[in-house]
């Protein structure tokens, strides 16, 4: 009698690998957009669509655009004019104490901005460097063309410069603010238009701002999920090398401290931001901490041969609970930081 062999166990090795390579191609998806955290350009042009706000005053005339991105803010400000423009935070009256920004082009066509605070309802407008304190624009870039003058340029939202006002979110109550332009670049001279607003920021791509660390995050987070995801592939497909197990020991346990990170910023971001996502974040950072450390740990087990087909199995739903939750973590993150 022919003996007949029968196939008892089920081959996780074909959906280990389909898992495996979804994560792998939505981590190779999300990875450029990661790579650039703002759709700002600093090139002196203000193109549609690129910041999240935006007031017009001056019958027109005056344009001022603005973004929170990454504990920076981007303005552009444009004036039909071919001298000085200029934006002032917390005036009090008029100018007075207000922390000032000028730029112009010069004839050369190069583009200059001072940062500046104004001593007096029409100046004198003193460079912060020469009042002890420093410049604290971060780039810059102008355009003069066909009578308009356009200066973008990028600040931290908190300086720490006791002549810079901080730029404040919705929930912070924004900022007053005045306008102005000039007809010269010297601007010393008396401004051509003057006027006030208010600056606040829209909020939901502008959650983004008050969230530090924002690279950190996604580079740990994406590490976290190809390097757990490529250790479900080794165990579903090569188990039989001979260098395997080390190796899906390795991956495995640095994809576990990598999305430990992450979690710790889904935590330690609770404070920072706005709306309800901040507590769902919250809530998956604390979930897979406790998650990761085990999973960590059951690596350790099975490298070391002390544990049965029972951990093993228990191993693996917590690796794909982690892949799971680092995914939603990951795209939350994406949203907060108005990358998504």
């Amino acid at each position: 009698m022919i003996p007949t062999h029968c196939k008892t166990g089920r081959d996780t090795r074909r959906p280990l690998f389909f898992i495996s390579s979804f994560f792998f191609l939505v981590t190779l998806f999300l990875l450029p957009r990661s790579l650039d955290a703002r759709a700002v350009s600093i090139d002196g042009e203000l193109d549609e669509g690129e910041y999240d706000n935006s007031i017009v005053r001056g019958n027109g005339e005056y344009r001022l655009a603005w973004t929170v991105s990454g504990g920076y803010v981007y303005f552009a400000v444009s004036a039909v004019t071919e001298g000085w423009v200029a934006i002032g935070f917390d005036p009090i009256v008029v100018t007075d104490n207000a922390d000032m920004i000028f730029g112009w082009v010069d004839d050369k066509g190069e583009a200059h901005v001072l940062d500046a605070r104004s001593q007096g309802a029409y100046g004198p407008y003193v460079p912060d460097d020469k009042l002890g304190g420093s410049n604290d624009i971060h780039s810059f870039a102008g355009t003069e063309s066909s009578g308009e003058t356009t200066i973008e340029f990028s600040r931290r939202l908190s300086t720490g410069d006791p002549n810079d006002s901080d730029i404040r979110t919705r929930s912070g109550g924004g900022n007053k603010l005045i306008w102005m332009y000039g007809s010269s670049d010297d601007y010393t001279q008396r401004y051509l238009n003057l006027g006030y607003a208010w600056l606040q920021s829209s909020g939901e791509r502008g959650q983004r701002g008050s969230l530090s660390g924002t690279g950190v995050f996604i580079f740990s987070t994406t590490a976290a999920l190809l390097l757990i995801a490529s250790g479900m592939f080794v165990i579903g497909s090569m188990r039989q090398k001979r260098w395997w197990s080390m190796f899906n020991s390795i991956t495995g346990s640095v994809g576990a401290l990598c999305g430990i990170a992450s979690a710790a910023f889904s935590v330690y971001w609770m404070t920072a931001g706005e709306g309800a996502l901040r507590y769902v974040h919250f809530g998956l950072g604390t979930a897979l901490i406790p998650i990761l450390v085990v999973f960590l740990a059951g690596k350790f087990l099975l490298h070391a041969g002390q544990s049965g087909a029972a951990a093993v199995m228990i191993h693996r739903v917590f690796q794909l609970l982690s892949l799971l939750l680092l995914l939603v973590s990951l795209f939350i993150g994406l949203i907060r930081t108005g990358i998504l």
